[in-house]
């Protein structure tokens, strides 16, 4: 019997999630139990979501392109002007 949900071969282990993410294994089993990063127990074995890891990958990568686009701040004339604060 094929129980609903998180497909074995499309998973990977809370230790293969952590090595993907750049992270230690406590910090993915507290994304999994703060429901951040979808996972499930069968037969007493965690199975990650390949897709969620991947997807957490992607939003950490946009993120960190967010951080590091230069910003628009005003000049004393009211003008945008891109680069860093003066």
């Amino acid at each position: 019997m094929e129980l609903p949900g998180i497909d074995p071969q499309a998973s990977v282990s809370p230790r293969e999630a952590a090595r993907m993410l750049g992270t230690r294994l406590d910090a993915v089993y507290g994304l999994i139990w703060a429901g951040r990063l979808q996972a499930e127990k069968r037969d007493g074995r965690w199975f990650v979501s390949q897709s969620a890891v991947e997807a957490r990958l992607s939003s950490k990568a946009q993120r960190k392109v967010q951080r590091a686009a230069p910003r628009a701040c005003r000049t004393d004339g009211g003008e945008m002007e891109s680069g860093g604060l003066r």
